[in-house]
């Protein structure tokens, strides 16, 4: 067994080795920067038992009543059906997983030579400012132009995400025209959709192994500052969503190729 480094966080950040460095070492026990307070860990007396989320087949004709319904109920929805490939989904998670397990150096050079505005590695949230650490490592693309993406985004996964962006930002714009008919806004001009779709931003959340999981947190209870998110789950899952009474949480499942709509609060 190794012992926590003495300087985490430039274990952590300046050498690039992350949660994953920290899983690697074999570490008995959670280091202390990670260890959640009694009052923030999720309090699984307040998971609500057998309810879920409601899934929406993307195929069905009266698709626009189930997503508003399931968007003022519950502000968050499964959606299959919806025409991405499988491939598409499993060539990304694939790909994106060969990233995170690349060797530290192979990682570091990327934060060094990538342009930050479109790519951004990091742990945690932010690891300087924060009193406690989540245990995740993440890596954030954002859409410039193909030009810029294929000069700057990893060449491990850049074409996969580079084509699942393409097929999330159909899913999106339907979406986004199915929630504002309901609100009476028939048309749309090109910059009013334009501002409303906003930038297209791939985040990649990687949870390694942790010696005490019941301790820390991969990512606490947020509300995403996005219009829609749209997330696709691992087998592994963990994600919980806030209950109608904003003090119960439901277990989201993984269900095979589905694609989860955000609209409020998680947990993971």
């Amino acid at each position: 067994m190794s012992s926590t480094p003495s300087n985490l966080i430039d274990f952590l950040v300046n050498q690039a080795n992350g949660v994953k460095g920290l899983a690697d070492l074999n570490l008995p026990n959670v280091p202390h920067q990670y260890i959640q307070s009694l009052q923030a860990r999720l309090d699984h007396s307040k998971i609500i038992p057998q309810e879920s989320i409601p899934i929406i087949d993307f195929t069905k004709w009266d698709i626009q009543d189930f997503i508003f319904d399931a968007t003022t109920k519950w502000g968050f929805f499964q959606i299959v059906n919806h025409g991405i490939p499988s491939k598409v989904l499993d060539g990304l998670k694939d790909a994106v997983h060969k990233f995170f397990v690349l060797p530290a150096e192979e990682k570091k050079c990327l934060k060094v030579n990538s342009s930050p505005e479109v790519v951004r590695l990091a742990t945690s949230f932010s690891p300087h400012a924060e009193s406690i650490l989540e245990w995740k490592d993440y890596l954030q693309l954002v859409y410039a132009s193909e030009e810029k993406n294929h000069a700057h985004w990893p060449a491990i996964c850049k074409d996969q995400a580079l084509q699942y962006m393409k097929h999330a930002e159909v899913i999106i714009r339907k979406l986004l025209k199915v929630l504002l008919k309901k609100l009476n806004v028939k048309e749309l001009d090109k910059p009013r959709e334009k501002t409303l779709m906003g930038a297209m931003i791939l985040g990649f959340n990687y949870y390694p192994a942790c010696p005490d999981p019941e301790v820390v947190a991969g990512v606490g209870p947020h509300s995403d500052v996005s219009s829609i998110t749209v997330l696709l789950q691992d087998d592994i899952g963990g994600l919980y969503v806030r209950g109608i009474d904003d003090d119960s949480w439901i277990f989201v499942p993984p269900v095979q190729g589905a694609l989860v709509s955000i609209l409020g609060m998680c947990y993971r």
